[in-house]
């Protein structure tokens, strides 16, 4: 199966690859990312700029994509009523649209699943869930009230965060390896309603797809 991720920043990337692995097992191809998207990082890439968004689809499809993985933060907006970001999943979901649209000539016999991630505000949420101890979800979905400014030291340590972002490489590495070894990782990060939205999306596709 062979899975591009469109993310924000690497970190996601390497993120959203340990737990697609998680899920799936070594049997899957993650692609490389194109020098475009390499280059230009952040949310506005995805989300406001579609010249630019358009291009790693184009990059995906040119490779052959089965799964396409689309990761964007939903810092600064809210949650709906169900405790998703549908704000930020429906403009991807138009800009996708929009494209499939415009290229049916140029790709038509390539239909790759779209599974799009919106977290709670940030990845980083994610990755707390890692580090409890406990399995009851009303409990796991009280890390979605840590203000958005202190998730990253509640889930790195305060010495493993530096300029308020960027996170020590070993600290990320340890997290990484945790969430491989968890076996209850995936289970107390479906509490998440972001989380599980993304896991019900990728079953989804995946029932498509009738991967193996």
């Amino acid at each position: 199966m062979r899975i591009q991720v469109i993310s924000e920043g690497s970190t996601d990337r390497e993120i959203l690859r340990a737990i697609v692995i998680k899920i799936r097992g070594e049997s899957i191809d993650l692609l490389e990312e194109s020098k475009t998207q390499r280059t230009h990082r952040g949310k506005q890439s995805l989300l406001s700029n579609y010249k630019l968004f358009v291009k790693f689809l184009h990059n995906a499809y040119y490779r052959n994509s089965d799964l396409i993985i689309i990761c964007v933060d939903n810092d600064g907006e809210a949650l709906d009523e169900f405790g998703i970001g549908s704000r930020k999943k429906k403009i991807l979901k138009d800009n996708i649209e929009l494209f499939v649209d415009n290229n049916s000539y140029n790709y038509p016999d390539r239909r790759p699943g779209y599974i799009l991630a919106v977290p709670v505000q940030t990845i980083d949420y994610w990755m707390k869930c890692i580090d409890l101890n406990y399995k009851e979800c009303h409990k796991i979905r009280d890390i979605e009230k840590i203000p958005k400014e202190m998730i990253k030291i509640e889930t790195y340590g305060k010495k493993n965060v530096h300029l308020g972002w960027q996170i020590d490489q070993m600290a990320f590495n340890n997290k990484i390896d945790k969430l491989t070894r968890d076996q209850s990782a995936i289970d107390k990060l479906s509490c998440l309603p972001s989380f599980k939205d993304f896991m019900d999306q990728f079953k989804e596709a995946c029932d498509n797809l009738k991967c193996a």
